[in-house]
């Protein structure tokens, strides 16, 4: 990554940034649920985010290495997939889902360069993003986190 930034630099252009699945052109039926400040963690059970076009057995077998007890659906693109216990949930989350790099931050009107060649990699604090999901030749992004007690079915 440091080598593409180093050459964009070079050469003048401006990277596009897109962790959460824009580079894949996916399109989410619902937005994402954000979290409110210092929300209820559920560790036993983790918030997925993209499986739009995923069946429940699919999102099983996604985390199939980690004793998925089952889904709770909550829209079209979300569901809360609890584990057998809070272990295996953190165990999904931290070795199935990667941390999210975040873009570097945009210099203000008027200054040059800033610091976003030399501020330090700054990740998400929340959102993982686990592997893609392949599904009929075609990728989906599937974005992981912690569920709270507020991650619900609404309406």
């Amino acid at each position: 990554l440091k080598r593409m930034e180093a050459r964009a630099t070079k050469f003048g252009l401006e990277i596009e940034y897109s962790p959460y699945g824009e580079d894949l052109g996916a399109n989410f039926i619902r937005p994402r649920r954000e979290l409110e400040e210092n929300p209820d963690w559920l560790n036993d059970t983790l918030h997925v985010y993209g499986v739009d076009r995923l069946s429940t057995q699919e999102i099983m077998q996604y985390f199939e290495d980690y004793s998925p007890s089952y889904i709770l659906w909550l829209d079209d693109s979300s569901g809360n997939v609890v584990f057998s216990d809070a272990n295996n949930a953190r165990r999904a989350l931290y070795n199935h889902a990667q941390a999210i790099r975040l873009p570097p931050p945009k210099p203000a009107e008027g200054e040059e360069g800033g610091a976003g060649a030399d501020a330090p990699a700054e990740y998400d604090k929340v959102w993982r993003r686990g592997p893609d999901y392949t599904k009929s030749g075609k990728k989906y992004p599937v974005l992981v986190r912690f569920a709270t007690t507020l991650d619900k079915k609404t309406g």
